[in-house]
């Protein structure tokens, strides 16, 4: 079962007028990597006591969620065309960089509706677009559509295709682009929220780093160490006092290394890997110990 608060692409809109705002929260984080909420992206727009957007049934148009993206660091740019294939092929080549779109259907509901595409693939010659519905909930949190779908749902009596396209300012790349481990992470959830762990990481990367030259992926070294990391685990722990168990311990291990990956958090190539290793064993032998897996 996904927990709702281990990353905003897991949360659903509480309010009819929140698909914009809950979609770009997803976009977002995908853009920067933090815990923004659907609230944080309305109250760009509309804050104080009276909260608008939550009794607001119109919900937000373009121009106030591309205003809310820019407030919140983020370039948003609208692609629109009366012909699917112009439209489409500008969609592919955006979500093919790892960068997010927010697709209006404006039949969706009799009133319109936002989603998030997060990712894109090709799959034996067909478009695959990962899409994240805040409207729908459940234990998956991504939606596969192929092109056909793409163009139903934005197809009914409109005069035209409409998106807006979502990248840094910065021309940094997006921290969370969609790969297919991290997709399988955010639909299975883990034992921490993903911005905790990414904390963790960096914490360990830092504090292991000789020097401030980050030239080696901490992927690698998580990878290179799982063996005597787990090794030290499996022997330390008295398995009966505690209510986790070793294979929990060591799913979340792996859903460490998705994270690493997923993030390119870096580490220097001469770290200290006694330290490294230490401080790994003992994060993950804390949570087993106090339960908490």
């Amino acid at each position: 079962m996904i927990d709702s608060s281990f990353s905003p692409v897991n949360d659903r809109q509480e309010y009819s007028a929140n698909c914009g705002p809950t979609s770009m929260a997803y976009c977002l984080f995908t853009l920067f990597g933090e815990d923004i909420s659907q609230h944080d992206v309305a109250n760009v727009l509309y804050s104080g006591a009276t909260k608008w957007y939550k009794n607001n049934i119109q919900g937000f148009d373009p121009d106030e969620l591309k205003q809310a993206a820019n407030k919140l660091g983020a370039e948003a740019k609208s692609i629109s065309s009366k012909d699917f294939e112009i439209f489409n092929n500008k969609l592919i080549e955006h979500l093919k960089t790892g960068n997010p779109a927010e697709l209006f259907m404006p039949t969706y509901c009799s009133g319109g509706h936002w989603v998030a595409i997060l990712g894109y693939e090709e799959k034996s010659g067909k478009n695959i677009y990962y899409v994240n519905n805040p409207d729908v909930g459940g234990n998956k949190v991504f939606e596969e559509w192929g092109k056909a779908a793409i163009k139903e749902e934005i197809d009914k009596d409109d005069d035209s295709y409409f998106a807006i396209l979502l990248s840094r300012k910065d021309r940094k790349e997006p921290v969370f682009p969609l790969s297919k481990e991290l997709r399988e992470l955010l639909n299975n959830g883990s034992f921490d929220t993903l911005s905790g762990m990414v904390e963790d990481l960096k914490k360990i990367a830092e504090t292991a780093s000789k020097d401030t030259n980050k030239d080696f992926y901490l992927t690698d070294n998580l990878m290179a160490h799982k063996k005597t990391i787990l090794g030290v685990i499996e022997d330390l722990i008295d398995w009966q006092s505690t209510e986790s168990d070793f294979d929990e311990v060591s799913a979340f291990y792996d859903d460490y290394i998705t994270v690493a990956r997923a993030s390119r958090i870096k580490m220097s190539k001469k770290s200290d890997m006694v330290l490294f290793t230490a401080y790994m064993t003992s994060l993950l032998t804390t949570c087993a110990w106090c339960g908490e897996l």
